[in-house]
């Protein structure tokens, strides 16, 4: 892997962009992104407006309120995705699982090597 493409995928990861990947990698250990050219920073910025038109595209429609679950763990709402293009560098995973619990909003994401039912 290239090191802008490292770059790309933490800033992807995080939701930051070349400024905030840098000093995020100097906060924490693991990233090993100590420097990033010119070169590099664009690349990193120029994905930016694309994740901005995405996080604005209009979703279909949502859950009408009196249809939600009113108490804790009634529903859940999983989904999984992956494989991704590289590894996590941490423990090597390529898929993401993630469960909302549709009355708190509060969420559970594990990440996982393979796609198997045992893994959900």
């Amino acid at each position: 892997m290239r090191s802008s493409d490292a770059a790309l995928l933490w800033a992807a990861r995080l939701g930051t962009d070349a400024t905030g990947l840098l000093c995020t990698s100097k906060a924490v250990h693991g990233i090993g992104i100590d420097n990033l050219s010119l070169d590099q920073r664009a690349v990193v910025n120029s994905s930016i407006p694309r994740a901005i038109a995405q996080a604005r595209h209009t979703h279909t429609r949502g859950t009408p309120p009196r249809d939600l679950a009113t108490r804790p763990a009634e529903t859940f709402i999983c989904d999984g995705f992956g494989p991704h293009s590289a590894p996590s560098p941490i423990d090597g995973a390529t898929y993401q699982f993630e469960a909302v619990d549709e009355a708190t909003s509060y969420a559970y994401i594990a990440s996982a090597r393979s796609h198997t039912i045992a893994d959900w």
